[in-house]
């Protein structure tokens, strides 16, 4: 995913390659969450970040077998979050030009009106939790737009 990582404050900094090969520097909403593990398991809080939870919404849990993908739409009046759980997860955003690769405790924030797809380019099940933490009260078109 990326060639160097420089952290500024909250925000991240990632020098990636972009489509055409070329090092691009990004400012990536993307983090590695306090990932509390023992042999039992793990424990993640994915709203650690947040000031306050009141603005959760439309939180699922998904799973994406080996080679297939889902998405390829975007939420116009909210942001989603996605956490990997289990599994590795590419997620593309076309339009933007970038790409992420997340792991276990990788968390990633995709801002309201951005294309997504999620792929699962590994050999294992890939599981995430997504949910929403912004909505524009405003816009009153569909949530989901292919």
């Amino acid at each position: 995913m990326n060639e160097a990582t420089e952290k500024t404050g909250d925000m991240q900094f990632y020098a990636c390659p972009n489509k055409s090969g070329d090092m691009q520097l990004y400012a990536c909403p993307l983090r590695k969450l306090d990932n509390h593990k023992d042999p039992r398991g793990y424990v993640i809080n994915p709203f650690e970040h947040l000031q306050s939870t009141s603005l959760i919404s439309n939180c699922h849990i998904f799973s994406i077998e080996p080679g297939n993908a889902r998405g390829n739409h975007t939420h116009p009046g909210r942001n989603e979050e996605v956490i990997v759980l289990a599994g590795e997860l590419v997620i593309r955003m076309p339009d933007k030009d970038e790409e992420y690769t997340l792991s276990e405790a990788d968390i990633l924030r995709i801002d309201p009106g951005v294309k997504h797809i999620f792929a699962n380019e590994s050999e294992s099940t890939a599981i995430a939790v997504c949910w929403s933490s912004r909505r524009d009260e405003e816009y009153e078109g569909p949530d989901t737009v292919r």
